[in-house]
């Protein structure tokens, strides 16, 4: 049987987008979460109604998740829409970010395209302090400002790793691309613990077959309705868990979710799939400088073809790949061509056929 559901008691602090509340029990809060949304330190600032909801309920299913991959959270169980209850932790000023492709700020210090991979996770040290930006570290300026000592933020980045690895793999069977994340800690008891929230408000997610960003960039950027996104992740992923309702009940049907994913997983890698071969055609985006293209065309009307007006220069690619069926053949091309093959600040990519090659593997 649960213990009882501590009583509400005073405001602890209101920050952006949520509020902590004291409890009848002096180790653990009540976090609400709001339907205020913020982006560059505050700058810009909206609300958007029923937001709150979703963030609690995405937090409380990764939270969940990262419980039973080994990573500790501050995370008890959902007390209802926008409510959760969770352990009162003593917050280390720092913020992890994982970065598994390039994306954000990312982009714009090391003028690399968004959208990259990564050969390997990158770790990040952020200061958390709103008044001078959240400014990126370095472990010397931990040192110097005693933030944290050396121990903790091997710890600190040994779990954000794991936390990564974890996240990783839980979306991308949402068929979703897990970017960047920001993971902030607290300890607990002298434990140190992954806290504050793990909602599209901290990560960057993007629709693994469409490249469409989910997250708060939506809001950012101004590239669409903001709570299409977060939905879009909270129906993939409770469809992935067959997740429950809040408290220890719904926590029991995480299990049962994941112990029923991984049967069908098993199930799925004792088929033989059956091998694809995909053609896929890149080509430089129209008005793109295409010096190859331009040679070609020059080339060709020196030779006394004077009707070729424009001549683009692109590549095509023949691929064998083993997998279950023709549609994920081509849902995988295509993220292969987003991440790797295309360039997609100066390249489009067609799948011109997907078809069965003969025999099994």
């Amino acid at each position: 049987m649960s213990d009882p559901v501590p009583e509400r008691g005073e405001l602890i602090r209101r920050g952006k987008a949520k509020s902590i509340y004291a409890t009848s029990r002096p180790d653990q809060v009540i976090v609400q979460f709001r339907d205020d949304l913020t982006a560059f330190n505050g700058r810009k600032r909206a609300e958007v109604r029923g937001k709150g909801t979703l963030n609690s309920r995405i937090s409380a299913l990764l939270f969940l998740e990262l419980e039973r991959s080994g990573v500790p959270t501050h995370f008890v169980q959902e007390l209802g829409p926008g409510l959760i209850l969770a352990r009162r932790a003593e917050i280390v000023p720092l913020e992890i970010v994982v970065r598994n492709q390039v994306a954000g700020s990312l982009s714009r210090r090391l003028g690399l395209p968004e959208g990259r991979p990564l050969p390997q996770p990158v770790i990040e040290h952020y200061y958390k302090r709103d008044d001078l930006g959240d400014p990126i570290l370095n472990r010397d300026h931990i040192r110097v400002l005693g933030l944290a000592a050396d121990s903790v933020v091997d710890e600190m980045e040994e779990l954000a790793r794991r936390a990564n690895q974890a996240l990783l793999s839980r979306f991308a069977r949402a068929g979703i691309e897990l970017v960047d994340l920001k993971l902030e800690f607290g300890l607990v008891g002298g434990q140190l613990v992954v806290a504050d929230e793990l909602s599209p408000d901290t990560l960057r997610a993007w629709d693994a077959a469409s490249g469409e960003r989910l997250d708060k960039d939506r809001f950012r950027r101004d590239l669409g309705p903001v709570l299409e996104g977060y939905e879009t992740i909270l129906s993939r992923l409770e469809a992935g868990s067959d997740a429950g309702g809040p408290g220890a009940g719904g926590q029991q049907a995480e299990n049962a979710g994941g112990k029923a994913q991984k049967a069908a997983r098993d199930s799925e890698e004792d088929r033989l799939p059956a091998r694809w071969a995909v053609e896929v055609r890149i080509m430089p985006k129209e008005g793109m400088l295409d010096p190859q293209g331009k040679a070609v065309g020059e080339g060709l009307r020196a030779m006394g073809y004077g009707e070729v007006e424009d001549v683009r220069v692109g590549k095509s690619m023949a691929l064998a790949l083993k997998l279950a069926d023709p549609a994920f053949a081509r849902q995988r091309t295509e993220e292969m061509c987003r991440r790797l093959l295309a360039n997609p600040v100066v390249e489009e990519f067609e799948i011109s056929s997907v078809s069965r090659m003969e025999g099994r593997s």
